[in-house]
Formats: C-alpha cells, sequence, structure tokens
C-alpha cells in the first residue's frame, strides 16, 4: 500500500490503481459494473478505503479458473471461465 499518507485511511483513486496494478480507467469501470472494492465519495472525489481494498483483493481469489463465484450483489453462482492467451 502507498505509505505516503499513513494518517489517512483513505486511497485516491491513482492510489488504488497502482496498488492493485490496474490501469484507473480499469476501476472506473469495475465501479460503474459493482465488480471493484467498495468506494466513497469525499467532495465529489471516489476514495478507496485501505480495508475494503484489501477485502476486496482477499475476496477475490481463486484456486482455479472454473471455480464458482457469487456474482457480485447476489447470491446466486457462476462459473468464471479461462480464455487461452
Amino acid at each position: 500500500m502507498p505509505t505516503n499518507d499513513l494518517t489517512s485511511p483513505y486511497l485516491t483513486l491513482q492510489e488504488t490503481a497502482a496498488y492493485l496494478r490496474l490501469n484507473t480507467r480499469t476501476l472506473d469501470n469495475m465501479r460503474q459494473r459493482g465488480t471493484g472494492p467498495l468506494y466513497s465519495k469525499h467532495g465529489g472525489r471516489v476514495r478507496y478505503h485501505r480495508d475494503d481494498v484489501l477485502a476486496w483483493v482477499n475476496a477475490t481469489r481463486r484456486r482455479t479458473t472454473t471455480e464458482l463465484v457469487p456474482r457480485p450483489g447476489t447470491s446466486e453462482l457462476s462459473t468464471t471461465i479461462s480464455r487461452a492467451p
């Protein structure tokens, strides 16, 4: 996690993207679809709480590419399908 301001538990979009090694646009898309980490808006700006980011990372861990995973916001299960590169 970025350590430039340890007094605040909130990360900016750029800090969160850097930590997750994602493009900021990817996080924007995930936020629109409801598939990314929980976020808040502070003064109109998106902020991610460090604990929520870590919880999302742990919740999205998988053992196989065909593991059944809950769909965001539901109790339904879906199969993730891996595509060959």
